[in-house]
Protein backbone atom coordinates (compact mmCIF):
# COMPACT_ATOMS: atom_id res chain seq x y z
CA UNK A 1 0.00 0.00 0.00
CA UNK A 2 2.63 2.49 1.06
CA UNK A 3 4.57 1.77 -2.26
CA UNK A 4 1.35 2.61 -4.65
CA UNK A 5 1.02 6.18 -2.45
CA UNK A 6 4.75 6.42 -3.04
CA UNK A 7 4.42 5.85 -6.72
CA UNK A 8 1.63 8.55 -6.72
CA UNK A 9 3.40 11.23 -5.21
CA UNK A 10 6.63 10.70 -7.00
CA UNK A 11 4.29 11.72 -9.61
CA UNK A 12 3.03 14.65 -7.49
CA UNK A 13 6.71 15.64 -7.38
CA UNK A 14 6.92 15.58 -11.41
CA UNK A 15 4.35 17.42 -11.54
CA UNK A 16 4.87 20.18 -9.19
CA UNK A 17 8.25 20.55 -10.82
CA UNK A 18 6.18 20.96 -14.10
CA UNK A 19 4.13 23.71 -13.11
CA UNK A 20 6.72 25.63 -11.58
CA UNK A 21 8.38 25.89 -14.63
CA UNK A 22 5.32 27.31 -16.47
CA UNK A 23 4.76 29.57 -13.62
CA UNK A 24 8.24 30.66 -14.42
CA UNK A 25 7.58 30.71 -18.05
CA UNK A 26 4.21 32.96 -17.79
CA UNK A 27 5.29 35.49 -15.57
CA UNK A 28 3.81 38.16 -17.44
CA UNK A 29 0.47 36.49 -18.37
CA UNK A 30 -2.10 36.39 -14.98
CA UNK A 31 -4.74 33.98 -16.03
CA UNK A 32 -1.60 31.57 -16.95
CA UNK A 33 0.89 32.16 -14.22
CA UNK A 34 -2.78 31.85 -11.52
CA UNK A 35 -3.72 28.63 -13.35
CA UNK A 36 -0.53 27.19 -13.14
CA UNK A 37 -0.18 28.38 -9.15
CA UNK A 38 -3.22 26.77 -8.36
CA UNK A 39 -2.22 23.14 -9.91
CA UNK A 40 1.61 23.89 -8.08
CA UNK A 41 -0.32 24.30 -4.70
CA UNK A 42 -2.85 21.41 -5.10
CA UNK A 43 0.47 19.17 -6.11
CA UNK A 44 2.23 20.82 -2.89
CA UNK A 45 -0.67 19.68 -0.73
CA UNK A 46 -0.51 16.21 -1.79
CA UNK A 47 2.92 15.50 -1.01
CA UNK A 48 2.97 17.38 2.16
CA UNK A 49 -0.09 14.41 3.03
CA UNK A 50 1.95 12.08 2.08
CA UNK A 51 4.66 12.60 4.10
CA UNK A 52 2.37 13.22 7.60
CA UNK A 53 0.75 9.77 6.85
CA UNK A 54 3.97 8.04 6.58
CA UNK A 55 5.50 9.95 9.49
CA UNK A 56 1.80 8.71 11.36
CA UNK A 57 2.88 5.33 10.00
CA UNK A 58 6.15 5.22 11.16
CA UNK A 59 5.40 6.27 14.58
CA UNK A 60 2.86 3.67 14.91
CA UNK A 61 5.32 1.08 13.92
CA UNK A 62 7.61 2.58 16.04
CA UNK A 63 5.13 2.60 19.37
CA UNK A 64 4.61 -1.65 18.33
CA UNK A 65 8.36 -2.66 18.33
CA UNK A 66 8.65 -0.90 22.01
CA UNK A 67 7.98 -1.33 25.34
CA UNK A 68 7.39 1.30 27.75
CA UNK A 69 6.41 2.24 31.18
CA UNK A 70 5.62 5.66 32.36
CA UNK A 71 4.25 6.94 35.87
CA UNK A 72 3.38 10.32 37.25
CA UNK A 73 3.18 11.45 40.94
CA UNK A 74 2.77 14.46 42.36
CA UNK A 75 5.06 15.29 45.49
CA UNK A 76 4.53 18.18 47.61
CA UNK A 77 8.47 19.52 47.77
CA UNK A 78 10.62 21.65 45.50
CA UNK A 79 12.44 20.85 42.44
CA UNK A 80 16.00 21.58 44.03
CA UNK A 81 14.99 18.62 46.89
CA UNK A 82 13.70 16.34 44.73
CA UNK A 83 16.49 16.71 42.59
CA UNK A 84 18.81 16.27 45.47
CA UNK A 85 16.87 13.18 46.73
CA UNK A 86 17.27 11.80 42.84
CA UNK A 87 20.45 12.19 43.01
CA UNK A 88 21.66 11.88 46.77
CA UNK A 89 23.32 7.93 47.32
CA UNK A 90 22.10 8.72 51.36
CA UNK A 91 18.96 9.32 50.19
CA UNK A 92 18.46 7.10 47.63
CA UNK A 93 18.98 4.10 50.03
CA UNK A 94 16.57 5.61 52.60
CA UNK A 95 13.69 4.82 49.69
CA UNK A 96 14.94 2.59 47.27
CA UNK A 97 15.22 -0.73 49.64
CA UNK A 98 18.74 0.25 50.53
CA UNK A 99 19.96 0.31 47.20
CA UNK A 100 23.60 1.65 46.73
CA UNK A 101 23.91 3.80 44.02
CA UNK A 102 27.27 5.58 42.10
CA UNK A 103 27.23 7.96 39.78
CA UNK A 104 29.01 11.55 39.22
CA UNK A 105 25.99 13.00 37.99
CA UNK A 106 27.09 14.59 34.61
CA UNK A 107 26.91 14.02 31.12
CA UNK A 108 28.62 10.61 30.36
CA UNK A 109 29.03 9.25 34.18
CA UNK A 110 29.08 5.83 34.64
CA UNK A 111 26.08 4.63 36.93
CA UNK A 112 25.52 2.20 38.24
CA UNK A 113 22.58 0.62 41.21
CA UNK A 114 23.35 -2.54 43.24
CA UNK A 115 21.85 -4.36 46.28
CA UNK A 116 22.70 -3.44 50.06
CA UNK A 117 25.33 -6.50 49.56
CA UNK A 118 27.18 -4.67 47.08
CA UNK A 119 25.72 -7.42 43.82
CA UNK A 120 25.16 -5.27 41.24
CA UNK A 121 21.43 -5.06 39.66
CA UNK A 122 21.89 -2.49 37.11
CA UNK A 123 24.63 -0.10 35.06
CA UNK A 124 24.45 2.18 32.80
CA UNK A 125 25.19 5.68 31.77
CA UNK A 126 23.82 9.45 32.18
CA UNK A 127 22.98 10.28 28.50
CA UNK A 128 21.22 13.87 29.41
CA UNK A 129 21.23 15.47 32.31
CA UNK A 130 19.56 19.28 33.39
CA UNK A 131 19.50 19.80 37.41
CA UNK A 132 16.80 20.37 38.65
CA UNK A 133 14.77 19.21 35.57
CA UNK A 134 15.08 16.32 33.93
CA UNK A 135 18.20 13.84 33.15
CA UNK A 136 18.42 10.67 31.09
CA UNK A 137 19.56 7.07 31.95
CA UNK A 138 20.88 4.69 29.45
CA UNK A 139 19.69 1.64 31.65
CA UNK A 140 20.83 -1.82 31.94
CA UNK A 141 19.19 -4.56 33.64
CA UNK A 142 21.78 -7.03 35.23
CA UNK A 143 20.39 -8.95 37.88
CA UNK A 144 18.66 -11.74 35.72
CA UNK A 145 20.53 -13.01 32.44
CA UNK A 146 16.53 -12.43 29.89
CA UNK A 147 16.77 -9.22 31.11
CA UNK A 148 20.22 -8.49 30.22
CA UNK A 149 19.72 -10.12 27.16
CA UNK A 150 17.35 -7.64 26.22
CA UNK A 151 19.66 -4.95 25.62
CA UNK A 152 20.20 -1.15 27.48
CA UNK A 153 16.95 0.59 28.01
CA UNK A 154 15.92 4.21 28.40
CA UNK A 155 15.23 5.88 31.45
CA UNK A 156 13.42 9.41 31.54
CA UNK A 157 13.25 11.37 34.96
CA UNK A 158 11.18 14.95 34.41
CA UNK A 159 10.16 16.99 37.10
CA UNK A 160 7.69 19.74 36.57
CA UNK A 161 7.45 22.58 39.10
CA UNK A 162 3.28 23.29 40.26
CA UNK A 163 1.79 25.25 43.09
CA UNK A 164 3.87 24.27 45.93
CA UNK A 165 4.77 20.53 44.32
CA UNK A 166 6.73 18.95 41.96
CA UNK A 167 5.11 16.79 38.98
CA UNK A 168 7.78 14.32 38.64
CA UNK A 169 7.15 11.62 35.57
CA UNK A 170 9.64 8.40 35.02
CA UNK A 171 9.29 7.32 31.38
CA UNK A 172 11.01 3.96 31.14
CA UNK A 173 11.30 2.45 27.59
CA UNK A 174 12.90 -0.27 25.35
CA UNK A 175 12.93 -0.91 21.55
CA UNK A 176 11.76 -4.32 21.92
CA UNK A 177 7.99 -5.44 21.97
CA UNK A 178 6.72 -7.31 25.08
CA UNK A 179 9.66 -6.87 27.28
CA UNK A 180 10.43 -8.48 30.42
CA UNK A 181 12.74 -6.32 31.60
CA UNK A 182 9.92 -3.11 31.42
CA UNK A 183 7.46 -5.69 33.10
CA UNK A 184 9.21 -6.08 36.07
CA UNK A 185 9.75 -2.06 36.24
CA UNK A 186 6.17 -1.48 36.25
CA UNK A 187 6.37 -3.01 39.11
CA UNK A 188 8.94 -1.67 41.10
CA UNK A 189 8.94 1.79 40.12
CA UNK A 190 5.70 2.32 41.66
CA UNK A 191 6.87 1.59 45.31
CA UNK A 192 10.11 3.01 44.91
CA UNK A 193 8.01 6.92 43.70
CA UNK A 194 6.01 5.74 46.70
CA UNK A 195 8.45 6.01 49.28
CA UNK A 196 10.06 8.93 47.78
CA UNK A 197 7.03 10.81 48.03
CA UNK A 198 6.08 9.83 51.59
CA UNK A 199 9.97 10.18 53.06
CA UNK A 200 9.92 14.14 51.39
CA UNK A 201 6.31 14.86 52.84
CA UNK A 202 6.59 12.72 55.97
CA UNK A 203 10.20 11.85 56.34
CA UNK A 204 8.78 8.40 56.57
CA UNK A 205 8.60 5.67 53.13
CA UNK A 206 5.68 3.77 52.87
CA UNK A 207 6.71 0.58 52.26
CA UNK A 208 9.95 -1.39 54.10
CA UNK A 209 10.16 -4.37 51.76
CA UNK A 210 11.64 -4.30 48.22
CA UNK A 211 9.15 -6.08 45.67
CA UNK A 212 9.70 -9.47 44.90
CA UNK A 213 9.94 -10.49 48.49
Amino acid sequence: MRDARLKHEQGKLLEAAYFLERMQAVLEEPDEFQYNLSAFLSAARSIAQYETVVKHEDNLMSAANRSSFVYVTVIRTTPEKLWEALTDAKFIRQYWFNAIVECGWKKGSPWRKARGDGSLTDSGEILEIDPPRRMVIRWQGEWKPEFKAEGPSRCTLALEPMDGAVKLTSTHEIERPESKFITALSEGWPLVLSNLKSLLETGEVAITTPPGH
